[in-house]
């Protein structure tokens, strides 16, 4: 019986951008991608809030169909919507996660009500949740109520390292050295040679949120690791390790 796996995306974008190619390579398994924060304007090509909106869920939409996967869309307002201003409040700078999940426990709460509902309609068996490379608070907030969830249920787990934030080594180290205190993991790759060019056709469809040069990144960073070859790397939590 194959596997029914839960991607959860903070943000429309985050699945495809660091797992395309491993949606893509496994399709013909039972994937859905859960979009947590779709409220959203920002887009990188300087277009009003409305229009934004509108175009943000069309390209997902696209995307997800290119992809053959199922999708659930989430109605949160991400950050910029709920009141932080600069980008330094939002990403890039290391993150309390006791602080932030206090003073975001509404937010936080909503999503842990969000993915319990997810859990006992799909019923997946694996779920795939942001490291939090970059320190992002939505991609934070959402890897933490995943963890705090798990806890009382019986699923696994793997963390997939968020791009373009991981090409930045610091944000991956701390990433990494931040989930290794708390379990032990181990790294898997997944090899994606032949969906290398599908998934650059996928970023390409987000055209309001990734610019040329972060499509280069994420190349880069997929051929990083053996080449010629291109992967994609998720960690999984290792109970051998353990004691």
């Amino acid at each position: 019986m194959k596997s029914k796996y839960l991607i959860v995306s903070p943000h429309p974008d985050d699945a495809c951008f660091s797992l395309g190619g491993s949606i893509l390579r496994f399709r013909s398994h039972h994937i859905m991608i859960w979009d947590v924060f779709t409220n959203k304007k920002f887009n990188v090509l300087n277009i009003n809030d409305l229009n934004a909106q509108k175009l943000i869920l069309k390209e997902e939409y696209e995307a997800i169909r290119c992809m053959h996967v199922n999708c659930v869309l989430g109605d949160l307002k991400d950050a910029q919507l709920r009141g932080y201003k600069r980008l330094s409040e939002i990403v890039g700078v290391p993150v309390d996660v006791g602080c932030l999940i206090k003073k975001e426990q509404n937010v936080y709460r909503e999503i842990k009500e969000k993915f319990k509902e997810i859990l006992n309609e799909w019923r997946p068996n694996v779920i795939g949740i942001p490291m939090g490379v970059g320190y992002h608070i939505d991609h934070i907030l959402s890897r933490e109520a995943v963890l705090e969830i798990q806890k009382r249920h019986d699923f696994k787990i793997f963390f997939y390292e968020d791009l373009p934030y991981a090409h930045n080594e610091k944000w991956l180290k701390d990433a990494l050295e931040h989930l290794q205190r708390r379990m032990k993991i181990k790294e898997f790759k997944i090899q994606v040679d032949t969906y290398f060019k599908e998934k650059e056709a996928l970023l390409r469809i987000y055209k309001s949120q990734i610019k040329d040069r972060d499509i280069r990144l994420i190349k880069q960073y997929m051929m990083s690791f053996d080449e010629p070859c291109a992967y994609e790397r998720v960690w999984i939590p290792d109970k051998e390790l353990e004691g």
